[in-house]
């Protein structure tokens, strides 16, 4: 009877070697990027619960109130920067947060305080109206985000260019 000849440096089967520390890898990934996953989403959700009404006493909610909605700049030179206010206060019973700020056009510009106002708190949108290669007349809405129960505000900005 002939026997078979092994390798000495190998007396069992190889392929045990590599099985098992591969399926250990692979379980470890799965949980690291499990972890990953979980962290990325817990994190997102305190700085949103910071912010949020559902942070509140039960029935306490931000509202924002502005002075005017329409800022009419009346007539300007072509090619003028105009600067404008809307002054506005939170009139709810939580912080106020405005999330974002968008104007109809590049030729307008906003700017805020992102910090969250206190109830009764009072400021202001500085918004920057760029006139070059408008004419005639302009009417540039601008809509304001925030976690007010009146959520989505819209501001215009009226001017005649010459």
């Amino acid at each position: 009877m002939k026997m078979k000849k092994r390798n000495s440096y190998l007396p069992f089967n190889k392929s045990i070697i590599f099985v098992a520390p591969m399926k250990k890898l692979n379980f470890i990934y799965i949980i690291i990027i499990f972890l990953g996953v979980v962290g990325c989403t817990s994190a997102s959700e305190n700085e949103q619960s910071k912010i949020s009404p559902e942070n509140t006493a039960l029935g306490s909610t931000p509202a924002i109130e502005f002075d005017t909605t329409v800022n009419n700049l009346g007539t300007i030179v072509e090619g003028e920067q105009v600067l404008t206010y809307f002054k506005y206060q939170n009139t709810g019973d939580a912080p106020l947060v405005i999330y974002s700020i968008k104007a109809g056009c590049g030729c307008t510009v906003p700017k805020w305080n992102e910090k969250p106002l206190n109830p009764g708190d009072k400021d202001g949108i500085k918004v920057i109206f760029n006139s070059s290669g408008k004419s005639g007349n302009s009417n540039i809405r601008i809509t304001v985000n925030s976690n007010a129960n009146n959520a989505t505000n819209t501001l215009y900005i009226k001017a005649e260019v010459n």
